[in-house]
């Protein structure tokens, strides 16, 4: 099995679910901004025990990008849900239960793809001078 690299993340405050990209990363070619605000992967509660928690690794990456693109539309849709499922599969999850996130956001992410259903507390961007602030808080 690989090893799963953590995303670099700053939790925010008093509300662990959410979390900023603490530098800009680059994944598929595409650089993702330092201070974008994502929720992890969208995992019901009532699978995580089967399928895993959002913040777990092998999600990190995978949702990272996804989310990124489902709010930028820098792809297309069929393409972010396929790299989300390729990103999986390259961090160590295995084929059935790459298999069952790609279903579901393929299934079910269709109302997020609409930008007006996007979640104003995540799926933004926090400028530098936020992103400080974060980060001296987490000293």
């Amino acid at each position: 099995m690989l090893q799963c690299q953590q995303v670099p993340t700053l939790v925010v405050p008093n509300n662990p679910d959410i979390r900023v990209l603490r530098i800009a990363t680059k994944i598929r070619g595409l650089i993702i901004p330092r201070g974008f605000v994502w929720d992890g992967a969208s995992v019901p509660a009532v699978v995580q025990g089967i399928i895993g928690k959002p913040w777990d690794c092998e999600y990190q990456y995978a949702s990272l990008l996804h989310d990124y693109l489902y709010v930028t539309h820098k792809a297309t849709r069929r393409n972010a849900d396929d790299w989300f499922y390729a990103d999986l599969r390259a961090n160590g999850m295995g084929v059935a239960r790459a298999y069952a996130c790609w279903l579901a956001v393929h299934a079910f992410g269709g109302s997020r793809w609409d930008l007006r259903n996007v979640n104003p507390k995540t799926h933004k961007f926090l400028d530098n001078v936020q992103v400080g602030k974060l980060e001296r808080l987490q000293k």
